[in-house]
């Protein structure tokens, strides 16, 4: 089973293993656009606002099987980029990701917390709404409300 774990020192040592996850997780997904690891780093390591206290990875027998990469800015909260690998979907891998991130969000006293790039893989996504608290207070499915 896997278990989720904040990572401790992401830019050491985890980051090859979770470029690699979210490459493999997300790389069917529409609109993906495949990061080389120089680019990955830039966009997800090399940042003023770098936090490895907001990134959370899954293991499965030492294997890196999902993440979710987060950030703060401000008041705001944001997991940018979500994925598990398809051998480990449909155990809520991901969802216990999301509840690691949002706790902690929440542990920071930040006032609203989001999903950012997250692409489902398909035709739609739905939107994720936080309370006051930066807890998932409504999923809504794609198309209601509109």
């Amino acid at each position: 089973m896997a278990a989720p774990a904040a990572a401790a020192d992401a830019a050491d040592g985890h980051a090859v293993a979770v470029h690699r996850v979210l490459e493999a997780a997300l790389g069917d997904h529409w609109n993906n656009v495949p990061l080389s690891y120089a680019e990955f780093l830039d966009q997800n390591v090399h940042q003023d606002d770098f936090d490895p206290g907001l990134w959370f990875i899954a293991t499965d027998d030492e294997q890196t099987v999902g993440a979710a990469l987060g950030s703060a800015h401000g008041d705001r909260g944001a997991v940018d980029l979500v994925g598990v690998a398809r051998s480990h979907r449909g155990r809520g891998i991901a969802s216990a990701l999301l509840g690691m991130a949002f706790d902690e969000f929440r542990q920071r006293g930040l006032a609203r917390a989001a999903v950012g790039r997250f692409r489902p893989p398909d035709r739609c996504r739905p939107a994720l709404r936080t309370d006051g608290d930066a807890r998932p207070s409504r999923i809504q499915p794609c198309g209601a409300g509109r």
